[in-house]
């Protein structure tokens, strides 16, 4: 596979274009959608297969194999955290948070344990 910071680089690269094709539709949609049971159905089934994209991820690159889908979780939270706040502030563009949220996913799945 490729390597873990080129993985990283191409992650935030994607999330953050797919955030500044139009930021505030796209805040909405996420924030305020209330949706029928249809569209809260296909909402689900792109969580789901977000959430298999980062697991897979996971199941790549950190050593430890243990709780795969818990950090997968914790790492999309993380990502999404990071773009979404930037985003409301119109910080998308800004080179230092592109490279620290590269950062922030190499460590963690690098997995450096602390304490």
């Amino acid at each position: 596979g490729k390597p873990l910071r080129r993985f990283a680089q191409e992650l935030v690269r994607g999330m953050i274009e797919a955030h500044s094709i139009h930021p505030t539709l796209h805040q909405v949609l996420l924030d305020e959608a209330p949706g029928d049971r249809g569209s809260r159905a296909a909402h689900a089934s792109f969580q789901t297969r977000y959430l298999e994209h980062y697991t897979a991820a996971v199941a790549q690159y950190r050593r430890r194999r243990k709780d795969v889908e818990t950090i997968a979780r914790v790492l999309s939270s993380a990502v999404e955290g990071v773009i979404h706040n930037a985003a409301r502030r119109d910080m998308l563009d800004a080179p230092e948070l592109r490279k620290q949220l590269v950062e922030l996913i190499c460590a963690y799945l690098s997995g450096a344990r602390t304490g």
